[in-house]
């Protein structure tokens, strides 16, 4: 019988899992930054695969196509790099159905969890979401919620103009956002992997897992 799930404090002497959930953008505008997307997914998988400790990555693809997760807590050592056959943009934007839907997953499968792990709820979009049923008071109060009641860490990359205004209405917190131009999608990769090092370590709260970084 599984014991019941606890938080591990600081004078446990657990080593704490990390659990990523990265929400990718695949609709038809992110083939402009084809090139950029996919070094900037290696870079990050690659500086992950060098620290010490357990990760274990979930990769959600979305548009309106349907929602892709080709696997689902794989050890970050296992985790493939995208390329021209596994990532082809298309179709529009479903970004809050997508979120809606993996927090829904990933809360299910927690329950089978001994241990409460580190948790990294992550989405990277390049346009504002234009094709959901799911509306943004709906979406922000469940954020709000497993924020207070679980302490997920929910980033915002967002790579056009207005990202930070729009995710700051879905209640990410104001530390989690980044907003920048499409041609930087592999510098902001970069940066969110030195954040997720932190993360991973201890460093940083689930609320500002920038703090530790500065911008490359």
């Amino acid at each position: 019988m599984k014991s019941t799930p606890i938080r591990v404090t600081a004078s446990i002497a657990v080593k704490i899992p990390t659990i990523i959930e990265f929400l990718l953008d695949e609709t038809g505008s992110m083939s402009s930054y084809l090139t950029q997307t996919l070094n900037g997914f290696r870079d990050f998988v690659d500086e992950q695969r060098k620290q010490d400790g357990e990760c274990y990555f979930t990769l959600t693809k979305f548009d309106t196509r349907g929602f892709r997760t080709p696997y689902t807590d794989l050890d970050i050592s296992m985790v493939p790099y995208l390329n021209q056959n596994t990532f082809i943009p298309n179709a529009m934007t479903n970004l809050r159905d997508t979120m809606m839907h993996r927090m829904n997953a990933r809360e299910g499968l927690l329950k089978s969890w001994d241990i409460v792990p580190r948790m990294m709820f992550v989405c990277m979009t390049d346009g504002g979401d234009n094709a959901s049923s799911h509306n943004i008071p709906v979406v922000r109060q469940r954020i709000s919620n497993t924020i207070q009641n679980q302490d997920w860490a929910f980033i915002y990359l967002g790579a056009y103009p207005g990202a930070d205004v729009a995710a700051r209405e879905l209640g990410f917190p104001e530390g989690n956002i980044k907003c920048f131009e499409g041609t930087q999608m592999q510098e902001r990769m970069q940066e969110l992997s030195s954040a997720t090092r932190a993360y991973r370590a201890g460093e940083t709260k689930a609320s500002n897992i920038y703090a530790t970084t500065t911008s490359v």
